[in-house]
């Protein structure tokens, strides 16, 4: 150790102390990154779209959409060529309780919302259903099972 540095997190180099950084003051790559790929280009981010779980098991594919505070008739599902789109509409009685002159702080609001998801093909779009409970729309997308190719023994001439 040297006899101008306090402690060995310090380094001196002509009369100038560079102190190493500590991981904890330091943000992440990923969190940066992630950060900056979450926000649209409207200015909007992640947070204002609702998050999703999707659990994926042997027969289907489950997906817990966060929507507290939505009522069921301002939510829509539907499902195109093998897209599943999922909205949130405000209705103009909602929007006009957000904006009240009387709010006198408000750390969150109610913002319409479109999410879209790829589903693979395996997917039967017809059984597609979906439930909606304290604040989580629940949807169930089942699996087809895949045809087993025929087995055709060939006769040799």
């Amino acid at each position: 150790m040297c006899g101008n540095c306090l402690n060995q997190n310090e380094y001196t180099m002509y009369t100038t102390r560079f102190i190493k950084p500590r991981r904890s003051n330091s943000m992440p790559i990923n969190t940066l990154l992630n950060s900056f790929f979450n926000t649209d280009l409207s200015g909007g981010s992640q947070l204002q779209r609702p998050l999703v779980n999707i659990i994926d098991s042997d027969k289907n594919i489950t997906m817990n959409v966060a929507l507290p505070g939505w009522k069921k008739d301002q939510i829509t599902i539907e499902v195109n060529d093998h897209v599943l789109e999922i909205a949130g509409e405000l209705n103009e009685t909602a929007k006009t309780d957000a904006t009240s002159e009387n709010v006198l702080r408000q750390e969150f609001s109610l913002q319409s919302f479109k999410r879209s998801f790829n589903l693979p093909e395996n997917i039967n779009q017809e059984t597609i259903s979906a439930q909606y409970e304290d604040g989580i729309l629940t949807i169930e997308l089942t699996k087809e099972i895949p045809a087993q190719p025929e087995v055709r023994k060939i006769d040799i001439a």
